[in-house]
């Protein structure tokens, strides 16, 4: 080891001291709210699923205060308002099947939807089409890696409908002055900001109007959204006031309070900075139907919604300070004297704060360190090493105790709650996780050895949870050395990347939920991050070897024997789709798929089980496609290209 010993001592305490300031902590929670005056809503009883013994909510502004002073003492944070950055939630890779269009549309036959996860509830993206126009955003953020577009458009972040079909008809037909994700029901276009959501009248294309607009107070921040059935769901933030933590009041202009007794917290102590708050509204009048807040770490939180329930996760670490005695104790066993370790043993009986225990701990080894020589501090470093190397199970068993996803299930219908559980590990996205049969399969990734002694290695598990969100099986430590890139769930079946110098692709078995089991695993260069069922035989892999852009064809016909049966690599250093499952587009009818990039757009052929570049568009800084009967869109910042998908010839472009 290159370290000295008081060095790797000092790494134990920071590293872990900064996993606690910064890491994602435990248990959120939440309640329904109707949009009801502060004194009706106070009135309501509040039921709590037995699932969820472990959260309740506050009674008083006092209780309130009283757990942030704790959460204080505890973690040792900083004191005062925090208001908190805006994040993606949603940010990640994974595939998606298409849905049918919402509503038919003259002249038009067919024409695509955003890619979404679950088939049916429509997620938010800079471009939407209802056949016959195209809305797109052009927003802060939809700029690809060092591509700069200019000053120009820099100052004019707007949302612009375009005249689509027929192509040869495109053109311009208006501007709103407004800009973020967008959503599209029936004929409300629907921008979502940081801290705004505007609702447009489309119905004429020409001349769009205000419906409605919901603006978010100081400090309130809008993380991720979704439409279902008319329904919008809205995933916001709140920084937490020290002085006057609640009622909370997340709106301007609407009279929505949650009081302190709608705001639920984890019983043990937590870290929090923020109140998380959802809210359903209704697209068409922009009216508060239901809503449920829970305090939490704003970092690292996934959203995934089902057609049936909404599930919130987040990390949370362990506050208790025996894992870390645990853990000192099998990395220190026979090399460092029993009086020592049973000092800090001892610290467990102390009503001293976390942080202060840690500090305690350097101290008793640095008392015990200085009694050494220099030749034996070298031994002490090697035995360490070699302890770490020797008790890679135990050690992955502690880290397991120490960071797990603690998730909440709420209700779609009226934002109630349902369960409360919790699995060891992390999420790369929300694909991580899927609901079938009212089972919630989930995949996480975590560090064998977090206090960062010797070497660290990662590895992953799969759980499979019942309706009260209890694990009832499970595959562990498969992808040794290996963290997880890319997730689907398609069925029964789970299909999972891991990378680190070659990309293994695992096929799991899930057709009996309390006995999953790992059935194949193909190991390959470079990796896979973004996976789409092409069919129920062929999963489709879109991701990076030696810097550039790889699709691969995999054959699932045979779990136990996953194929890469094809290979394409792109001149690209980069793809949007390894950035946003949303930049995807498959149309099945004509057995193609699109894939952006910073030089172009490139459309693919699959049929014959085999990846044919078909077309490649000189496009800088291409964004998405989207098809209307058998025309092919291809969007940039600034520039559309319309390509017939029979003959791959250009049949018009529009600077807009």
């Amino acid at each position: 080891m290159k370290n000295t010993i008081k060095e790797i001592i000092l790494l134990v305490i920071a590293t872990f001291a900064l996993l606690v300031v910064y890491g994602v902590f435990k248990n959120y929670s939440v309640i329904k709210e109707d949009e009801q005056s502060p004194k009706q809503k106070q009135n309501n009883e509040i039921s709590q699923p037995s699932e969820l013994k472990n959260i309740k909510t506050f009674e008083l502004e006092e209780d309130f205060k009283g757990y942030l002073n704790k959460v204080q003492e505890v973690a040792s944070l900083p004191s005062g308002s925090f208001l908190v950055s805006p994040k993606v939630l949603n940010k990640g890779v994974a595939a998606m099947e298409e849905g049918a269009p919402s509503y038919a549309v003259p002249s038009v036959s067919r024409y695509s939807e955003t890619n979404v996860q679950v088939v049916g509830i429509d997620e938010p993206d800079i471009v939407k089409t209802n056949g016959k126009e195209i809305f797109i955003s052009q927003k802060e953020g939809i700029i690809m890696p060092f591509i700069y577009p200019g000053p120009d458009f820099e100052k004019n972040f707007v949302t612009k409908t375009i005249k689509a079909f027929p192509p040869q008809d495109m053109k311009l037909t208006s501007k709103i002055d407004e800009n973020g994700d967008l959503l599209l029901h029936n004929n409300t276009l629907v921008i979502i900001g940081f801290d705004k959501i505007t609702a447009f009248d489309v119905s004429n294309p020409e001349k769009p109007s205000k419906s409605w607009e919901v603006k978010m107070k100081e400090g309130s921040i809008i993380q991720t959204d979704r439409l279902y059935e008319g329904s919008l769901y809205i995933v916001s933030t709140s920084g937490i006031d020290y002085k006057k933590p609640c009622p909370i009041e997340p709106f301007l202009e609407k009279d929505i309070v949650i009081p302190c007794n709608e705001i639920y917290h984890p019983i043990d102590i937590m870290p929090t900075d923020v109140t998380f708050n959802i809210f359903k509204i209704d697209t068409q009048t922009g009216k508060v139907e239901q809503s449920a807040s829970f305090v939490g770490d704003s970092a690292n939180t996934v959203v995934y919604m089902s057609k049936d329930n909404m599930y919130v996760t987040y990390l949370m670490q362990n506050y208790s300070f025996e894992p870390i005695v645990e853990f000192l104790e099998v990395v220190f066993e026979g090399i460092l004297p029993e009086k020592y370790i049973n000092k800090i043993k001892k610290l467990n009986e102390y009503d001293i704060s976390f942080s202060s225990k840690i500090g305690e701990v350097f101290i008793i080894i640095d008392e015990y360190t200085r009694t050494l020589s220099e030749d034996e501090r070298l031994k002490f470093e090697n035995d360490i090493e070699n302890k770490v190397k020797e008790n890679q199970d135990k050690l992955k068993d502690i880290s397991r105790k120490l960071f797990k996803t603690s998730i909440i299930k709420l209700s779609n219908k009226d934002l109630s709650l349902v369960a409360g559980g919790q699995v060891p590990g992390t999420l790369i996205s929300q694909f991580s996780m899927d609901e079938y049969k009212g089972k919630l399969r989930i995949a996480t990734s975590i560090r064998e050895n977090l206090l960062a002694i010797g070497s660290s290695e990662s590895f992953n598990d799969l759980y499979v949870l019942d309706e009260n969100l209890n694990i009832i099986g499970k595959v562990l430590d498969f992808g040794k050395r290996e963290r997880i890139y890319g997730v689907r769930f398609i069925e029964d079946k789970g299909y999972i990347v891991t990378f680190r110098e070659i990309d293994p692709f695992f096929v799991v078995d899930l057709s009996d939920p309390k006995n999953p089991q790992i059935k194949g695993e193909l190991k390959i260069p470079g990796y896979s991050s973004y996976l789409h069922p092409i069919t129920k035989d062929l999963i489709l892999g879109v991701g990076k070897e030696d810097n550039k852009v790889k699709v691969s064809l995999f054959d699932v016909s045979d779990p136990s024997d996953p194929k890469e049966i094809d290979r394409y690599y792109l001149e690209e250093f980069w793809s949007d789709i390894l950035n946003t499952h949303h930049a995807f587009l498959l149309d099945r009818d004509h057995k193609l798929f699109f894939l952006p990039g910073n030089k172009g757009g490139y459309i693919f052929s699959y049929e014959g089980d085999k990846i044919n570049l078909k077309k490649a568009i000189t496009q800088t800084n291409a964004l998405r496609a989207l098809y209307i009967n058998d025309y092919m869109y291809i969007i940039s910042i600034d520039k559309i290209v319309v390509i017939d998908e029979i003959t791959f010839e250009r049949v018009n472009e529009l600077n807009y």
